[in-house]
C-alpha cells in the first residue's frame, strides 16, 4: 500500500507541473523497426581516469554531469566529493569532503549546475 501511495503522489505532482497548453507527444508505432535501419555505433574511448595505476579513487558514483564548459562532473556518494575531470581526461581537483562543516557534506545526492542570473 506505500508504494501505491507514492506511484500515486510522484504522479499527481508531474502532472501539476506539466504545461496546460503543451502540445501532446505524437507517437508512431512501427513493427518494421527504425525508419533508417538498425545503424551500428563504433565506440571510441576518449581517455580513462582512475584505476590501480592512478592516484584519483572513485568509490561510489551517484551522478555524473558535463559542464558547460566541456569538463565533467563526478558525484561519488561513497567517498562524499566531486571530483573534476578536464575535457582531455586530466584530473583537475576535488570538491568537498564528507563532514557536517563548511564545504563539507554527508550523502550527496546529485549534480545540478545553476546559473550566476
Amino acid at each position: 500500500m506505500k508504494h501505491m501511495f507514492v506511484a500515486t503522489l510522484t504522479l499527481l505532482l508531474c502532472s501539476a507541473f506539466s504545461p496546460a497548453d503543451a502540445a501532446p507527444v505524437p507517437h508512431t508505432i512501427d513493427d518494421n523497426g527504425p525508419a533508417e535501419g538498425v545503424q551500428p555505433l563504433t565506440l571510441r574511448e576518449l581517455w580513462r581516469v582512475g584505476g590501480e595505476d592512478e592516484d584519483l579513487i572513485l568509490g561510489r558514483v551517484s551522478d555524473l554531469e558535463m559542464h558547460p564548459d566541456g569538463s565533467v562532473y563526478i558525484l561519488d556518494h561513497q567517498l562524499c566529493h566531486v571530483v573534476v575531470i578536464s575535457t582531455d581526461g586530466e584530473h583537475l581537483r576535488n570538491i568537498s569532503r564528507e563532514g557536517d562543516g563548511p564545504g563539507e557534506m554527508r550523502q550527496p545526492m546529485g549534480l545540478v549546475f545553476l546559473t550566476d542570473e
